[in-house]
């Protein structure tokens, strides 16, 4: 009597096999990969195909358009817009930064009141000092 536990392999693998032939077979794997490949190929052709007919059809059965509606129709959404590109916005937002804070410009002139280059500011205040306000004194109020 020959149970399982009885059997011993016969052969063994080659050196230069890097697995066991015998546990799987690849084919039945490759067949049913490329069978998905085909199904979901075909799907998104139906899928073009089917809208394109939607469309034509709607195009076709659907009522004019109001001619008023060019006319009047928003052109732009209201404010505020989302950023379409923020990445540009950031880079613009930066540079008109970088140009207040490293060049000369009219605050207000009937004031006098400028703007200076930042590096200038802290030359200025390094020689200068920051304004300090007049001690208080000790006993009133």
């Amino acid at each position: 009597m020959s149970t399982h536990m009885d059997k011993t392999p016969t052969s063994h693998p080659a050196p230069g096999d890097t697995y066991e032939r015998s546990d799987i077979t690849p084919r039945p794997i490759v067949i049913a990969v490329a069978a998905g490949v085909i199904f979901v190929a075909m799907v998104f052709v139906a899928m073009w195909v089917l809208t394109g007919a939607y469309a034509n059809y709607v195009a076709k059965h659907s009522a004019p358009a109001n001619p008023l509606a060019a006319q009047f129709a928003l052109k732009q959404p209201p404010l505020p817009r989302l950023q379409t590109l923020p990445v540009k916005d950031l880079q613009a937002l930066h540079a008109s930064e970088n140009q207040a804070l490293h060049s000369y410009a009219w605050i207000d002139r009937a004031a006098g009141s400028v703007r200076i280059p930042i590096e200038r500011a802290i030359e200025l205040t390094a020689q200068r000092g920051l304004p300090a306000r007049p001690a208080e004194s000790a006993g009133g109020k």
